[in-house]
């Protein structure tokens, strides 16, 4: 198996925040990150047909949680330009608050043209909920980007949007929460497998919690 090396643009990074030159917001490498999976996929077609469309497909069931909501985002992203964000905010506008659409996420076609979509295709009448459920003053939108930085409002939804933190799907918050509270019971072995003891013996006790379990 060949391997697909891709070259950095460190002059195009070094653009993109010209206050701290080669350093990239969190946001912004995962964006980066998952950009770049799809295209060396893409790419690597020419090598190994049947292990690329594997690849991309496994990608494309993860887009059941990519929603019209969490598109804004895009719209606080030193990787996105200004051209893109403008056609954003005009369908942002111009999209109903009241409108209810039934596609809730990105329906994975596995038809090329998706990769070629920008993002402003993917803003609808749920996209609006991102300000409605965040509280944030979307009024910024009415106004060029290039005065967005200068704003309280966007100043405050940017800082907002790159306080969240991401998580993908309930299985993984599951796991992280068991291990963060297996992390800070104790360090001791022993002690741990007593714990596990004492909780198994605790739900077979109160298999539930229903008022006459407890009363048992």
């Amino acid at each position: 198996m060949n391997r697909i090396k891709i070259e950095e643009d460190r002059v195009f990074l070094a653009d993109q925040r010209t206050e701290r030159k080669y350093v990239m917001g969190k946001i912004d490498q995962q964006l980066t990150a998952v950009e770049g999976r799809r295209a060396v996929l893409t790419n690597y077609r020419t090598t190994s047909k049947i292990i690329a469309d594997t690849g991309i497909a496994a990608l494309g069931r993860h887009l059941w949680y990519l929603g019209q909501e969490l598109v804004p985002l895009a719209l606080f992203s030193d990787l996105v330009s200004a051209e893109v964000k403008t056609r954003m905010a005009s369908c942002l506008i111009t999209a109903s608050e009241h409108e209810t659409s039934s596609e809730r996420s990105i329906k994975y076609t596995g038809k090329e043209e998706l990769g070629d979509k920008k993002l402003d295709y993917f803003i609808g009448s749920r996209s609006h909920f991102f300000f409605q459920v965040l509280n944030l003053d979307k009024s910024f939108l009415n106004l060029p980007v290039e005065q967005w930085p200068q704003l309280e409002a966007y100043q405050h939804a940017k800082m907002v949007a790159h306080s969240l933190k991401v998580v993908n799907d309930s299985a993984e918050r599951g796991i992280a929460l068991a291990t963060n509270f297996n992390k800070s019971l104790t360090k001791k072995e022993d002690e741990k497998q007593y714990l596990y003891q004492v909780v198994e013996s605790h739900r077979k006790q109160y298999p539930d919690a229903k008022k006459a379990t407890l009363n048992q």
